[in-house]
């Protein structure tokens, strides 16, 4: 009872995560980059309602090291990269030579997705019943029916 409780709690706080930072995403945006070497970077940045996930090779001289941004005004993904290479359901992917490769994500998939987890865990973790049909409990058992 303890473990099942236990693995559902874990789904509930994983949907009330990504929801949590759905919402959050409209109102704030947040920028990680790191630059293993110079000329190189990798990034990811929660913007409006999605996250990008990027790499650049050669295009800024930042310093080898992690940076991190928080503006407390949400960022359109529009802004950054205007002409998209693909776009579907809010799924966009960016090329731009060996330069610049970037995906975007929406949130609303891994709100999904970790809805989709929590039902299957619900449904996984939920008592077998021995019997078919009502459980039905005699507080009394009576000696007549045995």
């Amino acid at each position: 009872m303890t473990t099942r409780w236990l693995i559902r709690g874990s789904a509930i706080a994983l949907l009330t995560f990504c929801v949590s930072v759905w919402a959050w995403s409209y109102f704030h945006s947040l920028f990680i980059a790191c630059n293993p070497s110079v000329g190189k970077s990798c990034f990811v940045q929660i913007y409006t309602g999605g996250v990008a996930l990027a790499t650049t090779n050669g295009i800024d001289g930042s310093p080898p090291g992690w940076r991190f941004e928080y503006d407390r005004e949400a960022y359109s993904f529009d802004n950054a990269f205007v002409r998209y290479d693909k776009q579907f359901l809010g799924f966009t992917y960016y090329k731009q030579g060996v330069m610049v490769r970037a995906f975007g994500i929406p949130l609303w998939f891994p709100c999904y997705l970790s809805a989709g987890l929590l039902w299957f865990v619900w449904w996984q973790t939920r008592p077998k019943i021995a019997r078919r049909g009502f459980p039905v409990e005699i507080t009394q058992p009576n000696e007549e029916l045995l």
